[in-house]
């Protein structure tokens, strides 16, 4: 949902830490639809966004970690 709402919103960037792979590691609950799979699949919106994943994922890894 939050990558469908920044597409939408027209936000130039989007910028991520823990991956989805790794929640599902983890054993958080996801709907398994990537962030990039949103991106890929927006067609006809006024702009564009980049997507960048895994930054300081060692340290948003950790909290993940320690709420479950």
């Amino acid at each position: 949902m939050c990558a469908a709402a920044i597409r939408w919103a027209g936000f130039k960037e989007y910028v991520y830490g823990t991956s989805m792979e790794t929640l599902i590691r983890m054993g958080w609950p996801q709907i398994r639809i990537s962030s990039r799979g949103v991106f890929e699949h927006s067609t006809g919106l006024p702009s564009s966004s980049n997507i960048i994943g895994g930054i300081l994922m060692n340290e948003t890894d950790t909290y993940f970690c320690m709420a479950v």
